[in-house]
């Protein structure tokens, strides 16, 4: 397959321009090189510099455009382009790769184009030796292999033709045939296919392969592809174009340079964009080696002037950290030498700090920055503010050394409390916490535990490994894992990773090819934006490549997202679920699971089977991305229309459907998802929740935990039929009052329950009720329970969804082993 790939063709081919208009903004017209996947700030600049004599130069006349098309604006910021259709209160959008169909309550507005602009487009006579035929109904275990300088692969796969056809493997020479900037069409060679990629999904060499045989004696058809590089934004491949331009027709220098000095332009204007992405990634010391070697001589007045002020920005943010750290590191002098020597092992911590993640940790010394500015501050009470600050933060800061070195010893004991296993250990740390004095932080209203939340939620993990690296993807195994088979998982961390900022991370479930290959899918734009990647092996070794529904599966994703929790520096809020093909029947079904783990999830080329019948309704609180081709056996019967209701009855699922592709992993999706993983939180106290369970794993939602399920309410996943019609699964619904201080649960299919208590949804300081199907579970006053907040995050260490009390049946109280401890089948 290979050597065939590699041999000549069989006639000469040539590229010939091809009249294709596709209905852009308005903005666009006196533009031809913006994308529209592309970022939109670079419209209006353009438009400043004036490109109509290019426009005019490079622009070949093109049919009129007969369809509807328009601009969709979510009200999240995203924007969509393309033919757009609807069906009651759902849109969809044909930006001529695939549709994205959403519901109208996430629209902001459609504006209809009333320009017509078109991405330049070069046909390739490819010789071909099956000239028609049918397209698969389906179309699995997808296999293409690389494209060679002729655009050319293998391609193979077990699909249908025709209805009545008989399913078999298929395999072919498949070929580009047309280039255009926003896709490229593929045709079968020695069979028929006929389909769309993106230009990103070939190589580079591929198609400047392809490209460079044009008649070097046509003017028109060398302009023809400098404008499709133009649109492509492949400005340095334009740029070589346009200088042999130059050389071979002379009479066309003076246009040549016009434009090479708007390339110029747009390559800078291409590295900002990236700056701001790597700023925005609190990736500053790479940001600030960029922007110091930032290509100023041809860039735009507007951003060489931003580019100044970035550098100012970040020099000075720098600057002020170190004045701030010089300043502290004076005010132990003079303190005697029992306090100073006290602090001598903090003070480096903080300046370390301070030095390294100044943007994430410098508002916590905002207290002592104030009272440095009054004259009359003692250097010891200064010192007070700035050391409680940097455990505390600046609101709940105190001016007394004694309080604040309790509260340095208090987060010491509390992270060898989540460090340890031990029983014995765990009550002399609980002991020695309560006998420390810290009276006055945050106010006199404030609990101790309140306290103790601020403390967890700004230290770094429990389990930091001061070893960790950005180098790489690293496999790890969790901690105290008694299992046989112990868990392990794979971690990509982001360039400058610290364990004092906050990231957010994708849980990347693999299609059957290993840890390793889920974190390629993602690594490229999680590395661009800051998120750290976890991909755990939910496999065990009989079953490699193959999603079972069961209880081991979860409970290896459980293990390896708890202990990565307790290890990197994670904001919990903002975990997303992702996965593709077999990790994308997975997505489905472990999200929808647990709505309370993740701020999203996106499943790609993933099947909906099973549980997902009855727990699709979790999708109001969980978003939800689908990602399909259009030749997924699995569309028509069960995902369309399943994805379909979901966007018609909750809030936020977006559908994605590629056009002539099959069960692929379509990578191409993965700048979009990110797009809207950036733009999701996830909300750890609902007020109201609805939820289902059909198995012993799924027992957690939202600080609900179900010790004991009725007969008939749980089945096995080889039992449970594939629409899920068999299943009958407990009932959770949870309705609140803050008038009532009240939680009111009504369940069934539950013999026990216990309840997890936050203080976002119950007020400590007033009686309060937990009431289940009408009679009070409790009823009365409570105190928040150390013990029980302490328990609680050491097993699952979620320091962004945590919980003062727990209450069960029998009443409200300390709880030895408050949550299950981590093992397989982790039921709390």
């Amino acid at each position: 397959m290979r050597e065939h790939a590699a041999k000549p063709a069989a006639a000469p081919f040539r590229p010939s321009r091809v009249d294709f208009p596709l209905v852009v903004s308005p903005l666009e017209i006196d533009l031809p090189n913006l994308h529209p996947a592309r970022v939109w700030p670079m419209i209006a600049k353009a438009r400043r510099i004036g490109l109509s004599a290019l426009v005019g130069w490079l622009a070949i006349a093109a049919a009129p455009w007969s369809a509807v098309a328009g601009t969709v604006r979510l009200r999240d910021g995203t924007v969509y382009r393309g033919e757009v259709a609807r069906d009651n209160t759902i849109y969809t959008v044909f930006d001529g790769i695939k549709r994205i169909i959403l519901r109208d309550n996430r629209i902001a507005n459609i504006q209809s184009d009333n320009y017509i602009n078109e991405f330049e487009r070069i046909k390739v006579d490819q010789p071909l030796e099956v000239h028609a035929g049918q397209m698969p109904v389906f179309a699995i275990g997808v296999n293409a292999g690389p494209w060679d300088e002729q655009g050319r692969r293998i391609f193979s796969f077990h699909g249908q033709i025709g209805k009545t056809g008989t399913p078999r493997n298929y395999s072919m020479s498949q070929a580009i045939n047309e280039i255009g900037a926003d896709f490229v069409h593929i045709r079968g060679i020695t069979g028929f296919w006929q389909g769309r990629l993106t230009l990103d999904q070939v190589p580079r060499k591929t198609i400047m392969s392809l490209l460079s045989t044009v008649d070097p004696k046509d003017l028109n058809m060398r302009l023809s592809v400098i404008k499709l590089l133009i649109q492509a934004e492949w400005y340095a491949e334009a740029d070589a174009a346009l200088v042999a331009i130059a050389k071979d027709f002379s009479e066309q220098a003076e246009k040549v340079a016009a434009i090479r000095k708007s390339i110029k332009e747009w390559i800078a204007a291409n590295e900002l964009r990236a700056i701001r992405t790597q700023v925005k990634a609190r990736q500053l010391r790479g940001a600030l080696s960029r922007l110091k070697t930032f290509p100023t001589a041809g860039a735009a007045a507007s951003d060489v002037a931003e580019v100044r002020d970035l550098i100012q920005k970040i020099e000075k943010e720098f600057a002020a950290d170190r004045a701030l750290g010089d300043a502290i590191r004076k005010l132990d002098d003079g303190l005697p030498e029992a306090e100073a020597s006290f602090w001598r092992v903090p003070m480096v911590e903080l300046l370390k700090g301070l030095s390294e993640a100044g943007d994430a940790v410098r508002d916590r010394l905002g207290a002592y920055e104030k009272a440095a500015a009054d004259p009359q501050t003692t250097p010891d009470v200064k010192l007070a503010l700035a050391m409680s600050g940097w455990i505390v933060g600046a609101d709940y800061a105190v001016p007394k050394q004694e309080t604040a070195r309790n509260l340095w010893k208090a987060r010491d004991l509390v992270r060898d409390y989540l460090r340890t296993t031990s029983e014995s250990k765990h009550v002399e740390i609980l002991d020695e916490l309560r006998d420390l004095d810290l009276a006055g932080v945050g106010g006199s209203a404030v609990s101790i535990v309140d306290v103790y939340t601020r403390i967890v939620e700004l230290a770094t993990p429990p389990r930091a490994d001061a070893k960790s690296t950005d180098q790489g993807p690293s496999m790890s195994r969790v901690l105290d894992d008694d299992n046989p088979v112990p868990t392990e998982y794979a971690v990509l961390l982001p360039p400058e990773y610290h364990p004092l900022r906050s990231y957010p991370a994708i849980v990347a479930l693999h299609s059957g090819k290993g840890a390793l290959s889920a974190v390629e899918w993602w690594r490229e734009q999680a590395q661009k934006r800051g998120y750290i990647v976890i991909a755990p092996e939910y496999n065990l070794p009989d079953r490699k490549g193959v999603y079972d529904y069961s209880q081991n599966e979860h409970g290896a994703v459980t293990l390896a997202l708890r202990d990565a929790l307790k290890r990197y520096s994670i904001d919990a809020d903002r975990v997303f679920l992702g996965g593709q093909l077999t990790g994308g029947d997975m997505a489905w079904d472990l999200g929808l699971a647990h709505p309370d783990r993740f701020a999203g999830v996106a499943s790609v080329s993933g099947g909906p089977l099973k549980y997902v019948f009855t727990n699709r309704a979790h999708a109001k609180w969980l978003p939800m991305y689908i990602v399909v081709g259009d030749l997924n056996p699995f569309l028509e019967e069960i995902l369309f229309p399943m994805a379909k209701d979901m966007i018609s009855r909750y809030p936020d699922v977006t559908y994605v459907e590629y056009y002539q592709r099959g069960a692929e992993d379509l990578p191409e999706e993965a700048p979009r998802i990110f797009d809207w993983m950036d733009k999701r939180k996830r909300d750890p106290y609902p007020k109201t929740f609805d939820a289902s369970a059909a198995r012993s794993c799924d027992d957690r939602f939202f600080g609900v935990v179900i010790d004991e399920f009725q007969p008939g309410r749980t089945i096995a996943p080889e039992a449970a039929e594939p629409t899920g019609k068999n299943i009958h699964p407990a009932t959770i619904r949870l309705r609140t009052s803050a008038l009532s201080n009240l939680m009111n649960f009504t369940v069934s299919g539950i013999n026990r329950m216990h309840v997890w208590i936050s203080p976002k949804l119950i007020d400590f300081n007033k009686k309060f009720e937990v009431r289940v199907n009408g009679v009070p579970y409790f009823k009365g006053t409570a105190r928040p329970d150390l013990e029980a907040f302490l328990e609680d995050l050491r097993v699952r260490g979620d320091r962004r969804q945590t919980y003062w009390l727990k209450v069960t049946k029998a009443g409200a109280g300390r709880t030895r082993r408050a949550a299950t401890a981590p093992n397989r089948r982790p039921r709390s």
